[in-house]
């Protein structure tokens, strides 16, 4: 009768093989196993009745290819074993998969258990057979906390091993201390080692499967990690963390979001990349103390906020990953705005969504922007030019303040229509001049401390020469031309 024979090699030497397991290696024909590196198959090697199996790890369990034909083989034979070092359902990956693919083709399996390797290598290295925070690392895995102890399962597989090497070394450095431990090696003093991470690949040499035990990074090493920030995040938030940060809301700290933008907006601007660095992670930590808050009433955590974001990337980008086609910039922008009239809730404004709290300049340009994309606009450049001298002739016009207040708005939005035209972000404009206005002036008050005057001292040609002097100064140090210009325009 056909049937399936799983056996259990356990970790090592034959006197670890249960009687049932060695009756059953010693009756086989042949007998199939991923390793030939297990002291138990070493006769059978020699005998001609081993044959080695590609990787279980490798492309072709993405179909169970490797299963199918397994079962193919037992099918068509009075039976095939398939020895797996350790225990099968504790230490292999194929054994599950072979089990529950031979219960839907209704063909019998013998399962034979063996002492397992996980417990083998646990009780090695020291530790209790199921560790608390103990972290089990498979090949495939995605990840991993390095705030926690865990334990690289590293298969006979080079290259599968290499790959989960290569995933460690993205988060530990290679100078961090591991015990290896090496169940097949050929002497007990050689089973377990003390080494660095970037010295394992040479420490296997042959005598894989290993078990590679990483100790928790101090979190002086890990604070490049996003998870690491959560942590510390969470840590403040916490009762034992800091008075402060426990007592604050989405209400007591959300001007400091807006703090923090034009901080990050003001280093872009410098072009200063310590700068730029700094503010962003001072942006990053306002989202992810208010992300936190979020989390403790219940209403949704980071990992959402990053979900939500990278879902509508996907969605709003299906010339990138669906099977739309675009062949301009333009055509981005008007299947984006389509993609965000069908995500809106029905009949709502399309402006409803710009926020109105928003800069007046850069409300004017975001909205702009938006019914621009819809066709809503001038045809050309010469027609946004004639509507500012427009702009201009009403405000001259006007007789009364309420006059006055309303013409200037429009000249103000015709003035960011302008820029838009010309490709030029009418909030970021005014901010540069706004500055460039801060340094000229302060270069003025420093002219006058250095005198012993105050500015009230000056009089208005002496005021124009120190301005254009400033000028002077800037154009100096940035290596452009100055900009021609009377008193006091910037």
């Amino acid at each position: 009768m056909a049937i399936l024979t799983i056996v259990g090699l356990g970790p090592g030497p034959t006197k670890h093989l249960t009687s049932e397991a060695r009756r059953a290696l010693l009756h086989a024909e042949q007998v199939l196993a991923m390793t030939s590196t297990h002291p138990c198959l070493a006769r059978l090697s020699k005998q001609g009745r081993l044959e080695v199996l590609p990787s279980v790890f490798s492309a072709e369990k993405s179909d169970g290819a490797l299963a199918l034909n397994l079962l193919e083989q037992a099918e068509q034979t009075t039976g095939v074993i398939y020895a797996t070092p350790g225990d099968p359902l504790l230490d292999d990956a194929l054994a599950p998969e072979l089990i529950a693919r031979a219960s839907a083709r209704n063909l019998p399996v013998r399962l034979i258990r063996g002492l397992s390797l996980l417990d083998t290598a646990l009780a090695a290295l020291g530790l209790a057979p199921e560790p608390p925070g103990l972290q089990i690392v498979r090949p495939g895995t995605t990840d991993l906390d390095p705030s926690r102890p865990a334990l690289a399962i590293l298969p006979s597989d080079a290259e599968v091993t290499a790959a989960l090497l290569r995933f460690l070394t993205t988060i530990y450095p290679g100078g961090h201390r591991c015990q290896l431990f090496l169940p097949f090696a050929e002497r007990r003093r050689r089973q377990l080692r003390s080494i660095y991470l970037s010295q394992t690949a040479q420490a296997l040499d042959g005598h894989a499967p290993g078990y590679l035990h990483l100790s928790p990074l101090a979190l002086a090493d890990r604070l490049q990690r996003f998870d690491t920030l959560k942590q510390i995040v969470a840590i403040l938030r916490s009762p034992g963390g800091c008075p402060w940060d426990r007592e604050q809301t989405h209400d007591s700290i959300k001007e400091n979001l807006l703090e923090e933008s034009y901080e990050s907006l003001e280093a872009l601007d410098s072009g200063d990349p310590a700068k730029m660095c700094e503010e962003f992670g001072d942006l990053l930590l306002q989202i992810m103390l208010h992300a936190r808050m979020a989390e403790e009433s219940g209403e949704f955590a980071v990992a959402d906020v990053i979900a939500g974001i990278s879902a509508k990337l996907v969605r709003r980008h299906p010339h990138v990953f669906g099977d739309v086609t675009v062949h301009t910039s333009q055509d981005v922008m008007i299947n984006w705005e389509k993609i965000k009239r069908a995500e809106r809730i029905k009949d709502a404004h399309m402006l409803a969504s710009v926020p109105r709290h928003m800069p007046a300049l850069a409300y004017a340009q975001a909205v702009q922007k938006r019914v621009a994309r819809v066709g809503f606009d001038w045809p050309g450049l010469e027609g946004v030019l004639d509507k500012v001298q427009e702009e201009i002739e009403e405000l001259r016009a006007a007789a009364t303040q309420d006059e006055k207040r309303h013409e200037l708005g429009d000249l103000l939005f015709a003035l960011v229509n302008l820029g838009r035209w010309l490709g030029l972000d009418a909030e970021e404009s005014l901010r540069l001049t706004n500055q460039r206005f801060y340094r000229r002036f302060s270069y003025i008050e420093d002219a006058c401390h250095q005198r012993g005057q105050t500015i009230s001292d000056l009089s208005l040609e002496e005021m124009d020469r120190l301005w254009e002097e400033a000028k002077r100064a800037e154009m100096a140090e940035d290596g452009r031309k100055g900009d021609k210009g009377k008193r006091r325009k910037v």
